[in-house]
């Protein structure tokens, strides 16, 4: 029995691996990605999220249940660069784009983009990257819950630490 629950968690690991490296793009190339993604989106630039995205790029949501999100993932680069360079032009939880604050953050140990609002944080975004450093999948949580755990928790500002 033992042997067997070795084997499969063996499988399991290798299954994983197979399927997403895990230091696909170096620190410094995930950093740069997700600053030049933030600046395309917070600019409305759909050309140069475009290039930051893979082809399939995947987005993510995680509402919850408490929080409206889409209800399937949302897949390839046309539609998640739409998605994101409307940020913005839409109310998004009730919040006006003229109230909204975005910045960019270290979370879950890689590059991240918070939105908060005048009631506090509202959504994290992160990335997945390829080996080249464009954005292989997007993991939107607005999820309450979640949200609060990262607000109790530490952020670093991504400059910290950076030759100019």
């Amino acid at each position: 029995m033992e042997s067997a629950v070795r084997q499969a968690a063996h499988r399991a690991r290798e299954h994983v691996r197979a399927r997403r490296p895990r230091f696909a793009a170096d620190r410094a190339r995930q950093r740069a990605a997700t600053e030049r993604f933030f600046a395309a989106a917070t600019g409305g630039d759909v050309n140069a999220l475009m290039e930051l995205l893979s082809p399939d790029v995947t987005l993510w949501t995680d509402g919850g249940g408490k929080v409206r999100q889409a209800l399937r993932p949302v897949v390839g680069a046309t539609t998640v660069a739409s998605w994101f360079a409307a940020i913005g032009t839409v109310t998004y939880q009730g919040v006006e784009p003229a109230d909204m604050n975005a910045g960019l953050v270290e979370l879950n140990g890689g590059p991240g983009i918070v939105f908060s609002g005048p009631a506090g944080m509202i959504a994290t975004v992160t990335f997945d990257f390829d080996g080249d450093g464009r954005v292989t999948a997007i993991h939107n949580v607005a999820n309450p819950d979640k949200l609060q755990a990262v607000a109790d928790g530490t952020t670093h500002d991504l400059s910290v630490g950076r030759s100019s």
